[in-house]
């Protein structure tokens, strides 16, 4: 009997309008029976410009939005700077439900991408003042309304040490954490030369099938082998930007059910919300994940390490997402997504002491031309 290897299709098509001419969309459910995971994609897709309709692109948040995420109660919680009543109706109509909760916040989610993109600009330009601070990432946590700085020392005199040289601003918030290691290593079932790793999910490049997994392990042109066996070969890696992925043509017959679980996967992509579920299937993991974890902070910059063998070195990415799923050396291409839809968040890149990151699969699709099917 033929074993399918688990993939998953991209939506591939949305319907989207820019922040200041948005559009009653249709309901197919009345406005409180749609659910918490339904209603917040939809309003975050309300803000996507009408240029990336076909992948989620930067967004275009008006001045008032300050995020949305999901309390202790899982309810759907969205943040308004000033008067909450104002804007009621419009993300109503933006969410096609009224099934959420208002909340007053500081800082809109331009005034706090405006603290990450300065944080940006000064990570890349002096990674060696970054490297003796330990300063390893930030990220936005929406539901605290803040953008949250990680450092491996998160001492009052780090702390200070990081204010006096890099920025202090009342928007950031700081937490201790060590080093992202990228998760190559035995528990993979994929390989290339003595790297093993984990699948992620099919697309088409055009109309050649590939298998979209991590980035880091392999090169372009190297053979992608499938418990040892050649199934493939790479066609594009890639670690910079917002992804650490690859995609490969492969000759094993390709499905949209889990190796391990056995879900079948929606063909949709997922935007990442703070405290929504998120579980992550690799072949190092494999059950031992199944309960999975949560989006812990969006809109990540963080510093990954690999280690091949005696060989180290490191790389910075955009656009992450952090998450407290489980993952082990091994895991790295595997699949990320929602415990609820599940539609698809991302691949999986590494982990630290205590979290998980992963790239998100509308970056992997849009810088490599790629749908899902």
């Amino acid at each position: 009997m033929k074993r399918y290897f688990y993939f998953v299709c991209l939506l591939a098509f949305f319907t989207v309008s820019c922040s200041d001419d948005f559009t009653e969309y249709e309901s197919h459910q009345p406005l409180n029976e749609k659910t918490v995971s339904e209603i917040a994609q939809t309003l975050e897709m309300s803000f996507a410009p009408k240029v990336t309709r076909s992948y989620v692109g930067e967004m275009n948040y008006p001045d008032y939005y300050g995020g949305v995420f999901l309390n202790e109660d899982g309810e759907l919680v969205v943040l308004t700077k000033g008067d909450c009543e104002l804007y009621r109706q419009e993300l109503t109509t933006r969410a096609t439900s009224d099934n959420f909760i208002l909340k007053p916040c500081d800082y809109s989610l331009n005034e706090l991408q405006e603290v990450a993109d300065e944080l940006k600009l000064y990570k890349n330009n002096n990674p060696s003042v970054c490297e003796e601070l330990q300063f390893y990432g930030f990220g936005i946590k929406t539901d605290l309304n803040r953008v949250m700085v990680f450092l491996g020392d998160c001492s009052q005199a780090s702390i200070e040490q990081f204010k006096a040289t890099i920025l202090n601003d009342s928007r950031i918030i700081f937490r201790q954490d060590d080093m992202m290691i990228a998760d190559v290593g035995p528990g993979g079932v994929l390989g290339s030369g003595t790297d093993l790793f984990s699948m992620g999910y099919r697309a088409k490049s055009g109309n050649t099938e590939v298998l979209v997994t991590s980035g880091h392990p392999i090169s372009d042109g190297d053979d992608l082998r499938i418990n040892g066996s050649k199934a493939g070969t790479c066609i594009m890696s890639m670690t910079s930007q917002s992804i650490d992925a690859s995609f490969c043509q492969v000759n094993v017959p390709l499905s949209n059910v889990t190796t391990y679980s056995f879900i079948e996967l929606m063909p949709k992509t997922m935007i990442p919300i703070v405290n929504m579920s998120a579980r992550m299937e690799g072949s190092a993991t494999q059950l031992k994940g199944e309960d999975g974890g949560t989006i812990f902070a969006i809109g990540m910059t963080r510093t990954i390490k690999v280690k091949k063998g005696d060989d180290e070195y490191t790389y910075t990415l955009n656009d992450l997402a952090l998450a407290t799923y489980p993952s082990q050396s091994g895991d790295s291409g595997g699949v990320v997504f929602d415990k609820t839809s599940y539609g698809i968040y991302g691949i999986h890149v590494g982990h630290s002491s205590d979290f998980s990151i992963f790239c998100l699969a509308s970056n992997i699709n849009r810088l490599f031309g790629l749908e899902m099917y």
